[in-house]
């Protein structure tokens, strides 16, 4: 049977130059520089990573969603679910009447948010549910057509643009089925960036360690709400709120990752061992869930956590039971050494 071994380094804040942050490491030098060689060399535990994040390419890869960047109709992860989607400018629907009028015309709301329907009038629609725009459309046709059946149906989603800030900035082609994932996967195998500038002016041969975050995102609403997007946490929960969709107005601000102050080294008997990025309130269960889960021979009772010291050399050990456990955060964590 296999023990988990878990390094949670949450490391101060310190000044670097600008050469170490660069994203662009020498082949030669990537393991010399990779900071969980550099803290475990010196405590003697053995390394369980060599990059964080290191699985990027697969996570996206394994994202087939829809993507609005070269097609105007794209596929959907399902039926659009009409109590979340909300309705805007550019959207077309299909309006029927069955009865003793039966015709099906198409309607595509205004710029200002409104459908004009022939002999109804004008329907404001800008902003609600598709459940909602249904119920005030079919309402307003049939004060005119009583006796008639009516139906309004959503054929096409709109697109629009939403606005991307961090190292790379920029705005993009998006839609109300569009995920923030879809928006990470273009930025992470983009070449014309900053650091490719740079990459292609420093005229050097190294290669291009892509370093976005891809936990610690915001998404910041035109009402002033703001989504912390979390990808990883996205396929362990499968909740919207850690991969939403987009709306107008939307500001995504995605920094790099800092792997020399703040990540997780899993290694042991998971799936996936390597290094990730840390999120405040992670807890034992997510932790484990970003390794891919246990091994079948996991003794998920004997969990051993180190904790580097702050200002000296070495790790505090704690002992952790995974059904005892998982749900001890990293604040809980810090508590008990």
């Amino acid at each position: 049977m296999k023990k988990i071994k878990i390094i949670f380094l949450l490391l101060m804040m310190v000044t670097f130059s600008t050469a170490s942050y660069s994203q662009f490491k020498s082949k030669d030098k990537d393991k010399e520089d990779d900071p969980m060689n550099k803290l475990l060399n010196k405590s003697g535990v053995p390394n369980t990573s060599s990059s964080i994040n290191a699985d990027a390419p697969d996570i996206f890869s394994k994202l087939e969603g829809q993507n609005t960047f070269s097609n105007r109709s794209v596929p959907i992860e399902g039926a659009i679910d009409p109590n979340k989607y909300i309705v805007g400018p550019n959207d077309i629907f299909s309006l029927g009447l069955y009865g003793y009028i039966n015709q099906q015309i198409p309607v595509v709301v205004s710029p200002e948010g409104s459908i004009i329907i022939p002999t109804v009038g004008e329907v404001k629609v800008n902003g609600i549910t598709l459940t909602d725009a249904k119920e005030r459309v079919v309402s307003a046709v049939k004060k005119r057509y009583y006796s008639s059946d009516v139906s309004f149906t959503l054929n096409t989603p709109r697109t629009f643009l939403i606005k991307v800030s961090g190292l790379t900035q920029g705005t993009f082609e998006v839609s109300p089925v569009t995920r923030v994932s879809e928006i990470l996967k273009v930025l992470i195998f983009d070449t014309l960036n900053t650091s490719r500038v740079f990459y292609e002016k420093t005229n050097q041969r190294e290669f291009l360690n892509t370093q976005i975050s891809l936990r610690n995102i915001e998404l910041s609403r035109k009402n002033g709400t703001v989504i912390n997007v979390d990808i990883y946490k996205y396929f362990l929960t499968n909740k919207d709120e850690d991969n939403p969709f987009f709306l107008e107005g939307d500001l995504l601000k995605i920094p790099y990752s800092q792997p020399d102050n703040n990540f997780i080294s899993i290694g042991g008997a998971v799936q996936l061992a390597g290094a990730y990025e840390h999120v405040d309130g992670d807890d034992l269960e997510t932790v484990i869930g970003i390794g891919r889960g246990f091994d079948i021979d996991a003794e998920q009772d004997s969990i051993m956590l180190y904790r580097a010291f702050q200002n000296k050399d070495g790790f505090d050990i704690v002992n952790l039971s995974f059904e005892k456990d998982k749900n001890t955060g990293s604040k809980n964590l810090t508590d008990c050494l």
